[in-house]
């Protein structure tokens, strides 16, 4: 029998049959990609490079057949919608620039938060698909993203300094994408591909995690665009041992106890020494035959 995520038990002889005879023209393959490689009107202001999709990654799992799966924009559910609301409260008000440092971590633990809860929803997306026996590629991240950067992610701290502390008056596009984004960045996963990786890990899964550097969207940037696969995400269910090998490595585990406490209770003989009768072996203890008496065995029979 087999339990699909979030559905009824199916023998696995009915669920072959039944996609035998309904056979489509379904690849059987999937990918799942961030939310603005397909939509970047959710970047930050100042981000987008393309007016919508981002072909340049969507392109290849098209031509190849793959269904591409659009995750939600963590940013948007967290930070205040499409347009990141709360985080435009810091743009170009300085004052604001000496409360960021106290007030971050709060803000990171609030953020992680939803984060983990989204990631299990996609997760469970994840794992539904493969056990319908689909294939699942990948999952694409965006490179120079707090959020979804596979590889590269930013300072929270500098890049929030740095949007709080330029006056209205400076800022601008140049000024988000060379000094947040470039002078913020640094090696590291983002917080909600971190969050990805803990919930399929949980859930015995594993995929390739492939990246998309934001950057090399800009005009003569000479970053090469994604994907281009980073290594993988979660961690594969360890099979369990059937329960004769379990019930056989606990009988060894106490037996080997057991003859560990009983050694314990023996003291150990020192520098043994064997018998002149060459039979048995004596223990170096005092004797208490007279000096000069010639030494003999105590077994019986010998000479």
């Amino acid at each position: 029998m087999i339990k699909l995520s979030g559905g009824p038990a199916l023998s696995a002889g009915r669920l072959r049959r039944l996609r035998s005879k309904l056979r489509d023209e379904r690849s059987g393959r999937v990918v799942f990609v961030s939310h603005c490689l397909l939509n970047e009107n959710t970047r930050y202001l100042g981000g987008a490079f393309r007016p919508g999709v981002v072909h340049e990654v969507v392109d290849p799992f098209l031509q190849d057949g793959i269904g591409i799966c659009q995750m939600p924009c963590p940013e948007q559910l967290a930070w205040g919608g499409v347009l990141k609301r709360r985080l435009l409260l810091l743009y170009g008000r300085p004052w604001l620039a000496p409360a960021i440092r106290p007030l971050l971590p709060a803000l990171t633990a609030y953020t992680a938060l939803r984060y983990r809860l989204l990631a299990g929803r996609v997760a469970g997306q994840i794992a539904d698909y493969q056990d319908s026996g689909f294939d699942v590629v990948g999952v694409v991240g965006v490179d120079a993203s707090p959020t979804c950067g596979v590889t590269t992610t930013l300072d929270l701290n500098a890049s929030l300094q740095a949007i709080a502390g330029c006056p209205l008056n400076r800022l601008d596009r140049t000024f988000m994408n060379d000094t947040v984004v470039n002078g913020s960045a640094r090696p590291g996963r983002g917080l909600f591909i971190s969050a990805l990786d803990g919930a399929l890990a949980r859930r015995g899964r594993q995929v390739p995690l492939l990246r998309h550097d934001l950057r090399s969207e800009a005009p003569g940037s000479l970053l090469p665009p994604g994907p281009v696969l980073a290594g993988l995400a979660g961690r594969p269910r360890t099979q369990r041992p059937s329960a004769a090998v379990a019930a056989a490595r606990k009988a060894t585990g106490t037996a080997t106890g057991r003859h560990r406490e009983l050694a314990e209770r023996i003291p150990p003989r020192r520098n043994p020494r064997r018998s002149p009768c060459g039979l048995h072996w004596h223990s170096p203890r005092r004797s208490s035959r007279p000096a000069g008496e010639p030494r003999t065995c105590s077994r019986p029979g010998a000479s």
